[in-house]
């Protein structure tokens, strides 16, 4: 307990630590800057707008209206016939309807689903990873490391009073950011008059955010013990990004379940959908495509978050504790 002690107080005491904190804050008023700007409530002139723009469509539809429908119902009978199956146009639901010309108005768990979690997942992982990595990191650089051991040879000790101080750490910051954007939010959609009601699902979202900076602060850690450098890590985390979270996945969608960015979004959200092509060829040579749903469960993404991050706490520990401090 009293090397986790230590630990904790010189977390306090690194100014890096605190630049990071003052980051995240920024990163999330910043967040709430984006949200305040995109919830546009619909206004008087946005109305009127929609109403001319429906009355002139609406007469087109009562001149032109019966032939616009013979004429959908014939491609509908042409396309039937290329498939080889029923097609459906909606030809019976071409005439224009006034709420098709006014803007859409997105509810505060529309916008959280959508918007809220990736921007927070991103603000909450980037700090958290930065102050995990840097206290660690900068130990090895400085040759702290080497001399620490000399007074508390018991490396898997060390590695655990490290690891747990950054995680410690790292919760009252997570508190703290993610109450920013929680709050935030819900004001920037309750002072803009549009629908901010709150439901359980929502608050389990918040609640379940609360993890995301101590685990990427873990993460970071682990990974400075793994490589011991700042800069190594910060590579080695973009290129995992682009090459196999924004290049591998994209291409194979089937490989979507083992993405940590979509088994995220399935943990926030208590389950994650996703599409994957499946193309097939037909009699005459035509390839015809569809996109076919999936869901990731929760349970699946809780579930593999914890194998991975288990996996790589002890790689980490294995590592340190068997390799030379030169």
């Amino acid at each position: 307990m009293m090397l986790l002690r230590t630990e904790l107080r010189r977390l306090r005491l690194r100014r890096l630590v605190w630049l990071f904190v003052v980051a995240g804050i920024l990163g999330s008023f910043f967040v709430l800057f984006t949200t305040w700007a995109s919830a546009q409530p619909i206004t008087d002139e946005m109305r009127e707008q929609a109403e001319a723009a429906y009355q002139r469509e609406l007469e087109n539809w009562e001149e032109d209206g019966e032939q616009m429908v013979a004429d959908c119902l014939e491609q509908e009978e042409l396309e039937a016939e290329a498939q080889g199956g029923p097609v459906d146009f909606g030809c019976d639901q071409m005439e224009p309807q006034r709420e098709w010309f006014l803007p859409y108005e997105t509810t505060l768990a529309q916008h959280v689903n959508f918007t809220g979690v990736p921007t927070a997942v991103m603000v909450l992982g980037i700090v958290g990873l930065a102050i995990g990595t840097t206290a660690v990191a900068a130990e090895f650089s400085s040759g702290a490391m080497a001399t620490l051991l000399t007074f508390q040879p018991r490396r898997l000790r060390v590695y655990a009073a490290k690891v747990g101080a950054v995680a410690l750490t790292a919760v009252p910051l997570s508190l703290l950011l993610t109450g920013i954007l929680a709050v935030g939010m819900w004001a920037v959609y309750e002072i803009r008059g549009l629908d901010a009601s709150v439901d359980d699902p929502l608050v389990w979202t918040a609640v379940r955010a609360l993890l995301l900076l101590p685990a990427a602060a873990v993460v970071g850690a682990v990974l400075a013990f793994l490589v011991r450098s700042t800069a190594v890590v910060l590579a080695v985390v973009a290129g995992f990004a682009i090459a196999w979270e924004a290049i591998g996945v994209n291409v194979a969608q089937a490989l979507t379940p083992f993405s940590i960015r979509a088994n995220l979004m399935g943990w926030l959200q208590y389950g994650h959908t996703y599409w994957v092509q499946e193309c097939e060829a037909q009699a005459d040579g035509m390839l015809v495509c569809d996109g076919i749903e999936h869901t990731i469960s929760f349970a699946w993404s809780a579930g593999f978050l914890a194998v991975v991050g288990v996996a790589l706490l002890a790689v980490g520990a294995l590592v340190f504790r068997r390799r030379d401090l030169s």
